[in-house]
């Protein structure tokens, strides 16, 4: 069976990045590179050529797959001017964020499988999701008189549960928990003895410190425990999910309100998060309306236009050559 060239391409896309502007030139009548009447496959002797192939493509997919990559240019060529870029730590939390959703990494991959697309498919369209929000965030503000409606309004929101302070010196067995509280008990420094010994590694680097945190927070064997002890009192040794703890409440703090001040930057972060749908939206509109966007395919232009909302110019016969 014959073979396609690899370097077939039967319409070329050329993106012309043009300052202050941008110009992007999709270019459907350009000259062939290749064969369009290659036989790419035969069914019960008639054959499927690549021209055939590259048209059902075009009917099914042409226009959705060209306003991504539009859509590309813009956000790239914009955040390139805009010195917005998205770190490797950035992407990443995105990626686990795709999985949380599609329960699973396992999950997400099947989902990938399902789609067609590969995961460096993913991460490039991740990618440049990013950097429209980033690009979209820069339009939005949230007024302060904005933020303390909202307080007002979802003041049980705010509401605080009773919570306690307390500190913990994990160990792997029994006998060792011991030793360490009798040590404890003697007049040791809780927190160097738990930088030195303790075995939990969410609290060892900090002397033991939790935080203040309440009683859903952690497990229910030390809740439990630190919200019994009265502060700067030390619990004996008990069994908890990883190991034995020692656990030491510093404070107990009464059910309450968190304060506008302490509040302010969540539900700063929250508007944002609520409005970002929409601004990246109408950031991409503008960007639309803005720049100079032409494609040379008359059926690919009107399904385009149809589909976005927008009017893109007619291109004259010669550029199509």
């Amino acid at each position: 069976m014959p073979q396609v060239p690899t370097n077939w391409c039967a319409k070329r896309i050329v993106g012309l990045a043009l300052l202050p502007g941008l110009a992007i030139v999709l270019c459907a009548g350009c000259r062939r590179q290749g064969p369009a009447d290659v036989v790419i496959a035969r069914v019960q002797g008639t054959p499927i050529t690549a021209a055939d192939l590259r048209a059902e493509l075009l009917a099914q997919k042409g226009a959705t797959a060209l306003q991504a990559l539009i859509r590309e240019r813009l956000v790239e060529e914009a955040a390139r001017r805009a010195g917005l870029e998205v770190s490797p730590e950035q992407l990443q939390d995105r990626l686990r964020s795709e999985e949380l959703l599609a329960g699973s990494a396992e999950l997400l991959s099947q989902k990938l499988r399902e789609q067609g697309k590969t995961h460096e498919q993913l991460k490039r369209e991740l990618r440049v999701d990013l950097l429209q929000e980033k690009l979209a965030e820069q339009s939005l503000t949230i007024p302060d008189d904005e933020i303390e409606s909202y307080y007002v309004q979802h003041a049980e929101l705010f509401k605080l549960p009773e919570r306690v302070h307390a500190r913990m010196i994990m160990q792997d067995d029994e006998k060792s928990a011991k030793v360490v509280l009798e040590a404890l008990r003697a007049g040791g420094d809780f927190a160097g003895l738990a930088r030195e010994l303790s075995t939990d590694p969410g609290t060892k680097d900090a002397g033991g410190d939790m935080g203040v945190f309440a009683r859903d927070d952690y497990a229910p064997e030390i809740s439990e425990v630190a919200f019994k002890l009265q502060p700067g009192q030390i619990s004996e040794v008990f069994k908890g999910p990883d190991g034995w703890c020692i656990v030491q409440t510093l404070e107990k703090l009464p059910p309450g309100r968190q304060s506008l001040a302490e509040a302010r930057d969540s539900i700063r972060g929250r508007l944002m998060r609520q409005r970002l749908i929409a601004a990246k939206n109408r950031w991409l509109a503008k960007q639309w309306s803005k720049s100079q966007i032409r494609i040379l395919d008359h059926d690919l232009r009107r399904t385009v236009e149809a589909q976005m909302g927008v009017e893109i110019a007619r291109v004259k016969e010669e550029e199509q050559r």
